[in-house]
C-alpha cells in the first residue's frame, strides 16, 4: 500500500473497478486503488500488484504477497539493517 500521491507522480492508471475498501489501517476504513507496477529493489526488477490510497497517514506498507514471498528478509533493528535476498520464483 502506498500513498496516492506516488501513483499521481508516476502517472499510473488507476481504474475505479480495481478499488477495494479495507479496515484496520489507520482509523476507520480506507479505499485503495490497485494496478500492476514494476519495482526495482537492489537491481532485481519484478512485477507487483500495488495499492494506492489517499487516506491520511498512509505510509508505504509492503505485503506478504508480491514482496515478502519473493525475498528472504532479515531485520537487525539494533544495527538498523535490513537485508533482502531475492528468492527465484519456481
Amino acid at each position: 500500500m502506498f500513498p496516492l500521491e506516488v501513483a499521481e507522480v508516476l502517472d499510473l492508471p488507476l481504474d475505479p473497478k480495481n478499488a477495494n475498501r479495507y479496515g484496520g489501517i489507520g482509523s476507520g476504513h480506507i479505499t485503495a486503488f490497485f494496478t500492476e507496477v514494476t519495482v526495482d529493489v537492489g537491481g532485481v526488477r519484478f512485477p507487483l500488484y500495488a495499492g494506492f490510497s489517499d487516506a491520511p497517514s498512509i505510509v508505504p506498507i509492503l505485503g506478504q504477497g508480491g514482496f515478502f514471498d519473493v525475498f528472504e528478509v532479515r531485520f537487525n533493528r539494533p544495527k538498523e539493517v535490513l537485508e533482502l535476498k531475492w528468492i527465484q520464483p519456481k
